[in-house]
C-alpha cells in the first residue's frame, strides 16, 4: 500500500488487483465501525440516553455484529436529530443483542436483529436465518419497499426449495472466490454483512444485483433462482458489490469530489461497459468496480469456465476509451485529484495487459 497519508481512494488500484493484502478493507471496515460509534454517541446525547454506555458495555463480538448491521446504519442515516421511534428501534436493537448474550434475561419478542439474523416472535422458538459463513443470507423477513430499489416493482419470498437451491449456489459461489483469490473471499466477508435475496417478477433484466449507500454492508440479489444467473455469474455480483461497500465505506471519510454538494447534482455519464446512463457518483464507481473484476477473473483458472468471458466483460469499457473522457470537464473538474489519478493508473494498466 502506498503511504498510510495518502487518500485511501488512491490504495484501491493496488488493492484490486487481489495481490498486495487486506490492509485496506481493515481500514475501512474501522472507518465505518468508528463512524457508527460517533452517530450512536451523538444520537444518545441528543436524547438524553444511556444508549451509548449500554452498547458499549456488550461484548466486543455483540458491539461489532450491532454496530456493522446495514439496517443500524441505515436508523441512524434517517435523521440528524432522533424522535421517539428512531430510539425505539436503537433500543430494541440493543435489547435483542443482550439477550443473545444471556438468553436467561429478559426476552424482547416479535423483533428482529439489527444484522436480521434472529427473529424472536411471540410464542414460540427463536428463528434463526441461513448463513454463508458469517454472511446472514436475508431471505425470510417481511419485504419493506424501502429496501428495494423502484425500478425492481413488486418482490416477494422465495419459496423454501427455491431458498435451498438459491443458497447452494451462493455457497458454490463463495467456494469459486475462495479458489480463485484468498483476498477477495476474506474481503467479501469483512464487507458484507448481509446477502438478501428476493423474487422480483416485474424485473425486466430477470436477474440483478443490488447495493446502495444508505445500508452500507448489504447486497441483494433478485431472482437468484433463475436459469439466467450461474455459479460464476453470482461469484462476479459478490465481488462487484463488495467492492461498492469498501468504496462506501471509505467516502465516510475521503470524498470522491472537492466539493461533497457534487454527489446530489444530475450530472451523467454514459458508461462504456453497459452502455447505460448513470449518476456520476455511481460511474466513478463502475470504473472500481471493473477493474477489480478484471484483475479477479484474470487470476482464475483455465477450470473456471466463464472467467475468460467475465475477463472481457470487464475489461471492454476500458478497451473502449478513457473513461473519464466520458464525464463533462466541468464536473471531472470537481472530482478529487487522486480520484481521477487511479481511474487513469486503472485504464492503463488493462491497456497496457491487453497490448
Amino acid at each position: 500500500m502506498r503511504d498510510a497519508n495518502d487518500s485511501l481512494i488512491a490504495n484501491l488500484p493496488d488493492f484490486l488487483t487481489w495481490r498486495t493484502g487486506n490492509d485496506l478493507t481493515r481500514s475501512a471496515c474501522k472507518i465505518h465501525v468508528q463512524y457508527v460509534y460517533h452517530q450512536v454517541k451523538t444520537w444518545s446525547n441528543l436524547a438524553n440516553t444511556d444508549l451509548f454506555q449500554s452498547i458499549t458495555s456488550l461484548p466486543a463480538s455483540s458491539q461489532q455484529r450491532l454496530l456493522l448491521a446495514p439496517r443500524l446504519y441505515t436508523l441512524l442515516r434517517s435523521k440528524a436529530r432522533p424522535g421517539v421511534e428512531e430510539i425505539e428501534s436503537l433500543h430494541q436493537y440493543l435489547d435483542l443483542e443482550r439477550y443473545l448474550c444471556a438468553p436467561g434475561g429478559d426476552r424482547p419478542c416479535d423483533c428482529w436483529s439489527a444484522l436480521g439474523d434472529y427473529y424472536l416472535p411471540p410464542d414460540s422458538e427463536t428463528f434463526r436465518s441461513p448463513m454463508l459463513g458469517n454472511i446472514v443470507l436475508d431471505a425470510c423477513r417481511p419485504l419493506t419497499k424501502t429496501d428495494y430499489p423502484p425500478p425492481m416493482g413488486e418482490v416477494t419470498n422465495h419459496t423454501p426449495k427455491e431458498l435451498e437451491f438459491i443458497k447452494w449456489r451462493l455457497e458454490q459461489s463463495m467456494d469459486q472466490i475462495s479458489r480463485i483469490s484468498r483476498t477477495a473471499r476474506s474481503a467479501v466477508e469483512a464487507l458484507l454483512q448481509v446477502i438478501t435475496v428476493v423474487r422480483a417478477p416485474e424485473l425486466t433484466k430477470g436477474t440483478q444485483s443490488f447495493s446502495n449507500k444508505p445500508a452500507i454492508g448489504r447486497m441483494g440479489l433478485a431472482n437468484s433462482h433463475s436459469s439466467e444467473w450461474s455459479v460464476s455469474k453470482i461469484a462476479d455480483a459478490i465481488v462487484h458489490e463488495a467492492i461498492h461497500a469498501l468504496i462506501y465505506k471509505i467516502e465516510l471519510i475521503n470524498s470522491l469530489y472537492v466539493d461533497d454538494t457534487m454527489e446530489s447534482e444530475p450530472v451523467t455519464a454514459v458508461s462504456p461497459w453497459s452502455g447505460r446512463t448513470l449518476r456520476l457518483h455511481s460511474f466513478l464507481h463502475a470504473c472500481f468496480v471493473w477493474f477489480g473484476l478484471w484483475n479477479f477473473w484474470s487470476l482464475a483458472s483455465r477450470e473456471e469456465s466463464e472467467a475468460v468471458e467475465l475477463k472481457a466483460t470487464a475489461a471492454n469499457g476500458f478497451l473502449i476509451g478513457h473513461p473519464l473522457s466520458c464525464v463533462p470537464d466541468a464536473a471531472l473538474a470537481r472530482v478529487r485529484p487522486e480520484v481521477r489519478t487511479a481511474i487513469d493508473e486503472m485504464f492503463k494498466q488493462v491497456i497496457f495487459s491487453v497490448n
